[in-house]
């Protein structure tokens, strides 16, 4: 019997709840356990396939020898995961200099400062319209110091670097090992979470002396993330932590708000004696969606050789680790009453090496989707995909792949892109976008899949979170600048 599935008419930007999730109510008790854990392991089955899991992960700094001195006596760092911009984040840290200036200080009290996000009416000068993120070193204060570390593709490394030079951040960056029979770039949001993850065990492993870890922690947070309501501290929430925790998660922003919302709200919470650190700790809820900014146990995803999925490529690769620990009953701590603002970045690099970047995940993700949406596969299915139409369910619709469904019922109806799908000018574009409808539509049914408890066998769950079974990742530590 196919799956019944229904179209999600809001799918697309801004709400984070339809932007990645092509698909509307999904009926799983239409399929065995079975079908969804094959489903799982299609996908990566497909990348191993193609020489892309498991290879070898490259890490790349400036000089690995300091960063890892430089971890000694420091509090947990903040690692931050970006693309396409660096020259956003360059602004938005010259926006925090520029208002100390006017205030008088070195620094913001720490992140939860709320003069950081208000621009005074009576400025002489006023700063770039981009509020610094909570990264920003202005606004982690004097009282715990933290090392913050950019994580971003190896293609669009120098450039960041450059953007960011005049500032106290290390900017990393990664790339998996490419076959040599094909090509692909391993690139995506999995893989790029998956990176950053990797380079905060590799980090610390390199940083441990005389057998003990300067920290246990890493913070792992979106680059666009300029506070966090109610928040107590870093420091607080790494108090509540115990070695069988894995995470500390939030409140996730359901959309990115404008400079000029973020100001004006910043403003009233300072009229009203809000615009500092919470003194109080928020109640924990035991249970929640992980994602845009979290306190990840290092010590533990090490001995446990977790880490996220690389197989989701375009979306739900928080939002599937999450659940992954939900299922295995793993501990984790969730504030609910701690949440997430984000801001809409209105400046992009579109950099040589991102726009190389770009094309070499469109090029990975029609891959995938044209495989997953394939009509004929010898061997057991899936692929094909094959749904049925809820709507049409009932009166004995036919048959139709997955990949048809997205393109021919959900895209057409999907008011906030179906304008780029339908009318642009660009064929490129148009089937990079049905692509990634495609692609994420099979995220979407694995990742609830696994919220219901429907992936079976267990070999699915751990070849997708522990891609190299009990062995650790294998990574390569590059050094780029020589020593005079």
């Amino acid at each position: 019997m196919p799956l019944i599935v229904d179209k999600n008419t809001k799918y697309g930007p801004p709400l984070v709840t339809d932007k990645y999730r092509p698909l509307g109510e999904i009926t799983f008790r239409s399929r065995p356990k079975e079908f969804f854990g094959t489903l799982m392991t299609n996908r990566a089955n497909m990348l191993n396939s193609l020489g892309l899991l498991p290879q070898d992960l490259h890490l790349s700094v400036p000089y690995w020898d300091d960063i890892t001195r430089s971890e000694a006596g420091k509090k947990p760092p903040l690692v931050v995961i970006s693309s396409n911009r660096s020259i956003w984040i360059q602004a938005a840290f010259q926006s925090a200099a520029d208002r100390l200036l006017y205030l008088g200080a070195d620094n913001f009290d720490n992140i939860s400062d709320l003069r950081a996000l208000d621009i005074p009416k009576n400025m002489t000068r006023t700063p770039p319209k981009m509020s610094p993120p909570i990264y920003c070193p202005k606004r982690i204060g004097d009282a715990a110091p933290r090392n913050v570390y950019i994580v971003v593709h190896i293609s669009e490394y120098n450039f960041y670097r450059q953007s960011l030079s005049e500032y106290p951040v290390t900017i990393v960056g990664w790339a998996f090992r490419r076959p040599r029979r094909r090509g692909e770039w391993l690139c995506g949001f999995g893989p790029s979470r998956f990176a950053a993850i990797q380079f905060c065990k590799s980090l610390r492993k390199e940083a441990t002396a005389g057998g003990t870890a300067p920290w246990n922690y890493a913070w792992l947070i979106d680059d666009n993330v300029v506070t966090l309501t109610g928040f107590p501290g870093f420091q607080a929430i790494e108090n509540t932590m115990t070695a069988n925790h894995v995470c500390a998660g939030f409140e996730g922003g359901t959309a990115n708000k404008t400079f000029d919302q973020n100001q004006t709200w910043a403003h009233t919470e300072i009229d009203k004696k809000r615009g500092g650190q919470s003194t109080t700790m928020p109640p924990d809820k035991e249970k929640g969606l992980v994602q845009q900014v979290a306190l990840w146990n290092i010590d533990y995803l090490t001995t446990n050789h977790l880490n996220f999925g690389p197989t989701y490529l375009e979306s739900a690769e928080d939002l599937s680790f999450g659940f992954y620990f939900d299922a295995e009953k793993t501990k984790y701590r969730y504030y609910g009453g701690v949440s997430v603002r984000k801001e809409e970045v209105t400046v992009y690099d579109n950099s040589p090496g991102f726009l190389n970047l770009k094309r070499e995940k469109a090029r990975l993700t029609k891959l995938v989707a044209d495989r997953e949406s394939a009509k004929v596969i010898k061997g057991a299915a899936p692929p094909p995909i094959m749904i049925k139409p809820k709507e049409e369910a009932e009166d004995g619709a036919h048959e139709m792949t997955l990949g048809s469904f997205v393109v021919s019922r959900v895209l057409p109806k999907a008011d906030k892109i179906k304008r780029d799908v339908l009318e642009t000018e660009s064929v490129e574009s148009a089937e990079g976008l049905r692509n990634t409808a495609k692609c994420q539509a099979v995220e979407q049914i694995t990742c609830l899949a696994i919220k219901e408890g429907f992936v079976l066998p267990k070999t699915a769950l751990e070849g997708t979170f522990k891609i190299n079974g009990a062995k650790a990742q294998k990574v390569e530590r590059l050094s780029t600048k020589r020593r005079s």
